[in-house]
């Protein structure tokens, strides 16, 4: 029997319920729609909420550990006479010249990261925690070169933000940038890692300490030396710069990395100042041809130019044409700025583990780690003193006679000041000549440093410069930073 010989009232019911369920069909798939919908949407929102969520436990884990800093200079008001000599009037005030950001990075000693040009012009250093209080910070020791600066707070409750690995971000990672803009405190935005290895001085063919985490979380003025976290509520850069025409966000905002950071403020607060390695190699970047043909990824590897003789690299037999690929375990990846670092943020006196490239294969070669500031003394025929922050060597009559005097000058020539030290601020310049300390002679740089060494806080440096005779107050509390 087939369908055709079907009859009767069960035909009419199939046909029925065929026509039945033909007209419901449009509204279960008009259910079914609007259901997917609203489980889109659901989901989505479920997304953006975890999104949010992630962001503000961040915030959380650090916002406490933020302070606003305020940097105040000593004005003196000053006349002329009738003859245009200038004279003081009244006692130097204290005004406000800056205003900028830190975070707290050790609880117990009260220690706080910022911007070394954040606190570069200030007499007196105030930080505000973010319960309101107000206290004065000492400066523990900053550095110009990696603009980085440590002060000291006394203030109880304080909450430590913890550094990241600043090597394991990732392009595209989203970050919070904390701090004050224009003075706002407590200010939050978020943004992505947009590159890595970012040099701000790129055509001034000058050595650079920078290397810049770039974001487009929105950085202003006074967001400097806040913190840049990972949402793992993590210190993982400092903010420092940014490009714009406007001098406000555009989008391009550059922070410290923290494995450049934490190097550099534990050597200050256990040396006062950078103590900088020295390996004694003249590095040349790899063309992208030569990464081709090695078959390293792009920005990979810098080859060894050069290697100077008598150096850690000479001792550590380092060769001309190697490939540095990694500086104990931290992969080259950024070309001449990024190897320079790794050296340069290695502990003197350290054993550094080089891996290379050559002949096809790798090898690990080990150096140890020389102080660049005795090396550069010792190559401008020197000494360092740490006090000043300067390499001098004494005056002889040869030198006297070299430099054009027609008599000779007794005391000790400054052949280099280092930058943000006690000499720099005090105005010392290389060339002149130091004569004395407090009022008693120097004639040798032993004498010297027997001078500073009795010094209180602050020393009364007279000098020779070219034909002028002066002095200068060296503030000897200002800490060295090499």
């Amino acid at each position: 029997m087939n369908d055709r010989t079907v009859t009767g009232p069960f035909t009419r019911i199939t046909c029925s319920l065929v026509a039945a369920c033909t007209l419901a069909a449009p509204l279960s798939v008009s259910n079914a729609s609007s259901i997917d919908q609203a489980a889109s949407i659901d989901a989505d929102l479920r997304y953006a909420n975890s999104l949010s969520n992630a962001f503000g436990h961040a915030a959380e884990q650090v916002e406490t550990s933020v302070v606003h800093i305020t940097t105040q200079a000593l004005i003196q008001q000053y006349r002329q006479d009738f003859f245009g000599r200038r004279f003081s009037v009244g006692d130097p005030v204290l005004r406000q010249n800056g205003l900028g950001s830190g975070v707290v990075i050790d609880a117990d000693a009260g220690l706080v990261v910022t911007n070394h040009h954040v606190i570069k012009d200030g007499d007196v250093l105030v930080v505000r925690l973010d319960d309101g209080r107000e206290i004065e910070a000492e400066l523990v020791g900053s550095d110009e070169a990696t603009d980085l600066a440590v002060l000291r707070i006394e203030a109880d409750g304080r909450v430590a933000a913890p550094f990241g690995d600043s090597d394991a971000l990732r392009v595209g990672e989203w970050v919070l940038a904390l701090g004050s803009p224009f003075g706002f405190d407590s200010t939050v935005t978020a943004g992505i890692v947009s590159a890595k290895g970012r040099s701000l001085n790129r055509n001034s063919g000058e050595p650079s300490y920078q290397e810049f985490i770039q974001t487009d979380a929105a950085i202003n003025p006074g967001n400097s030396g806040g913190p840049l976290i990972n949402l793992a509520g993590e210190v993982i850069g400092i903010n420092s710069a940014i490009i714009s025409a406007t001098r406000q966000s555009a989008g391009l905002g550059f922070a410290i990395p923290s494995a450049i950071a934490e190097r550099v403020v534990d050597s200050i607060v256990d040396y006062g100042r950078v103590r900088r390695g020295y390996l004694g190699v003249e590095m040349v970047d790899l063309t992208p041809e030569e990464r081709i043909r090695f078959g390293l990824e792009p920005g990979a590897g810098v080859s060894v130019g050069y290697v100077q003789p008598g150096t850690p690299a000479a001792s550590s037999g380092l060769r001309e044409g190697d490939v540095v690929l990694a500086i104990d375990g931290r992969r080259v990846i950024g070309g001449l700025n990024r190897l320079r670092n790794l050296i340069s943020l290695t502990e003197p006196g350290s054993v550094m583990a080089i891996e290379v490239l050559r002949d096809g294969g790798t090898q690990t070669i080990r150096a140890e780690v020389a102080d660049y500031s005795t090396v550069r003394a010792a190559q401008l025929d020197g000494e360092v003193i740490d006090e000043m922050g300067v390499i001098v060597r004494e005056m002889t009559r040869d030198e006297s006679r070299r430099l054009g005097y027609r008599r000779h000058v007794p005391g000790v020539y400054v052949l280099e000041v280092q930058p943000g030290t006690p000499a720099s601020e005090a105005g010392i310049e290389a060339g002149d000549i130091l004569t004395g300390v407090d009022g008693e002679r120097v004639g040798n740089t032993e004498g010297l440093r027997r001078n500073l060494d009795v010094a209180l806080d602050a020393a009364v440096v007279e000098l020779v410069r070219g034909r002028m005779r002066g002095s200068v107050e060296v503030d000897l509390d200002c800490p060295a930073h090499a």
